[in-house]
Formats: C-alpha cells, structure tokens, sequence
C-alpha cells in the first residue's frame, strides 16, 4: 500500500486491484487462456532477438529503432490495464534514450502508472535534472557493492568506479530532498557465500547514503565461476540460518525497504514458478512480445502488442504450459535453460504451487 499512498492515486489504482484479484484466482487453476490483460509492462527498448534469422541491415535497424511518444503512446493503447512500467536493457542503459522521461511522464498522464528505471549510473550525472523534474516513480542502481575492494570482485570493474557512482548517488540524493522527495531510489548488491555475512554493513552503507531501498541479488555466473562455489544455494544451512537472523533482527530496525537475496536450488530443470507469463507484457522497440521479463526466451514465432488477444498468443500459452501446471502426468514442455537459474522461478513462501500468496 505504500505506493498507493504515496502517489495519492488509490482511485486510479482500483481496477489494478480488481484485475489482480482475477488474476489471483485465475492463476490457481492453471489456466493457459487468459480472460484478463496484464497489468506490469517491461520495456527493453534497444534489445534484439538472436533467435530471429534477420540480415544484418535488419538486425542494425531493429537495435536502432527508437521508442518515440507516437509509439509509446500507441503501446499503452494496446494495454489499458497497465499501471506499472520498468525499463531496463542488458544492451544499453535506459538513461541513454532522449525521450525516456517524456515517456514516463506520458505514462503517468494517461492512467496513473508508475515506472521504474533500472540503470547502471553511468548517465546520473547527465540526466539528473530530467530524473529529478519528472514522474518517475523508482530509480533503481546496480552499485553491486559497499566498498571498492568488493565492487571489483562481483563487477571485474576498476575500483575508481565505485567511487565516482557513490560520489553521483549521494549528489542525487541531496539534491531530490529538496527536489523531488517522492522519488525512491533503490540500490542493489551482489553476495556470495564469501560475503553475505556483511548484509548489515551493506544495509548501513546504503542508511548513509540515504537511499530508500535495497535489494540483495544472489551471485550467479557459471562463466567466471563454472564450479558455482560462490552461489548461494537453498541448502546451504549456515546461509539459510543467517538469513533468518536477518529478517527477525536487522531488517525490522532498518529504514530501507530491504529485499534478501533469493537462494536458489541446486537442480532447476523441473522448476516451473514463474507467473511473469500470467501478469507481465515485455515489449522492444519492434514492438515484439514477450511473457518474460528478464531473458529472451525463443521461440519461433513473436507476436506484435497490436495482435488481437496477444495475451493468449503461442508463445504465451507455451510459457504458461511451462509454468504453474501441478498435474503430474500431464506431459509438459522442458524448462528452459534461462529459467533454471531465474529467481524469479523459485517457490513462493516454500511452497511447490504457483498460485499467489
């Protein structure tokens, strides 16, 4: 409730409520044809599909299409039911598109949503007066972590890096006390089995800096790290233990909003959890898209947001096919590789259903 309360916009919010608590019941039967349209939007506005066969001239016009006003304001056409954004992109930051906050601002004058902004900080400096005039709701910063010594270990980038996105951080956040007090600002840290121990020492870091949340991302990198020792895993007790500790004693005395970091389990090839293809629309500059919100899965086919009912496309029944079936002789498709290492494919509460808490 927070959000609505801070936005002042409960009344914008209500069908938002009623569609998610269709959605709630919905989602427990397990239903591969939706009735209801989704209510999160991911954009990734510069991203391309390496599974689609496109000629080279095609793929550089698709990674520079730009998302214009006209564009977006026919997207949110298509999904009146939305009421949160984010844009993130692995490719380039989001604070690099020069109409990003336009947008933003559009999005908040057609229906109240809110949108959050995923960005590596290196723009911060740039475009701190459009993130400070704007609606933006929540700028979110990977720093990865408190000091420089560990900001190179879990980014592999020079140590003065961390130095210059604190120095651009603590400026932003001087400067919205006074100018744009609603905007929350969120970090996100990495750890590891070498380093979760120092959760408290990151939550008073970010205390210090005055941010208004964190959220702790588990270490994962089988390229750097193919043996995964430095993962956290679900059935590691001492990790498992300490965090507990956390949320009984730390975390209830903390001014941030805190996020721990998810464990994963060890062998994912059978998990199906994720509910982004019953809630979420991922869309790219094309116009392409998709039930997830963080890979690009493939698939042979993409649909386009102005496809009728392109909620219950292919690719979407396929994903919820994937995703939240509890009959165990039913015959279903292999999970992909990019979902077996998801946390956003991980029991909620514990618990082996995918129905919402």
């Amino acid at each position: 409730m927070r959000k609505l309360v801070k936005s002042g916009l409960f009344w914008n919010k209500l069908p938002q409520l009623l569609n998610l608590a269709r959605y709630r019941m919905l989602s427990t039967q397990q239903e591969a044809v939706l009735d209801y349209e989704p209510l999160h939007l991911s954009i990734n506005p510069l991203e391309t599909w390496p599974q689609l066969a496109l000629s080279q001239s095609t793929r550089l016009e698709t990674e520079n299409a730009k998302l214009d006003k006209d564009t977006f304001r026919f997207l949110l056409e298509q999904v009146p039911s939305i009421r949160t954004i984010e844009f993130s992109c692995q490719k380039a930051d989001p604070l690099e598109m020069p109409d990003l906050f336009r947008l933003i601002d559009y999005a908040y004058q057609f229906n109240g949503t809110e949108s959050t902004v995923i960005t590596e900080g290196w723009h911060l400096a740039s475009r701190m007066s459009d993130i400070l005039s704007s609606r933006l709701s929540t700028l979110v910063i990977p720093l990865g972590a408190h000091r420089p010594s560990q900001y190179f270990r879990m980014t592999r980038r020079p140590m003065q890096h961390f130095v210059t996105l604190k120095n651009m951080i603590e400026e932003l956040v001087r400067l919205k006390k006074s100018e744009n007090p609603m905007l929350d600002i969120e970090l996100v840290m990495r750890v590891d089995i070498h380093n979760y121990r120092e959760m408290p020492e990151m939550i008073s870091f970010s205390e210090n800096l005055g941010v208004n949340g964190l959220r702790f991302e588990t270490y994962y990198d089988p390229v750097q790290d193919p043996s995964l020792e430095r993962t956290l895993f679900s059935d590691i007790k001492p990790v498992v233990r300490f965090l507990e500790w956390m949320r009984t004693t730390v975390l209830p005395v903390s001014r941030l909003s805190v996020e721990l970091p998810p464990l994963l389990d060890r062998d994912m090839r059978e998990h199906r959890h994720c509910l982004d293809a019953y809630s979420i629309v991922s869309v790219d500059a094309e116009l392409n898209v998709s039930g997830c919100s963080r890979h690009l899965l493939t698939y042979p086919t993409l649909g386009k947001i102005w496809d009728e009912n392109f909620f219950n496309n292919p690719m979407y029944q396929w994903m919820r096919a994937i995703h939240c079936k509890n009959t165990a002789s039913e015959i279903r498709e292999a999970v992909p590789v990019a979902c077996q290492s998801c946390a956003r494919n991980l029991p909620r509460d514990g618990s082996p259903s995918c129905a919402l808490k």
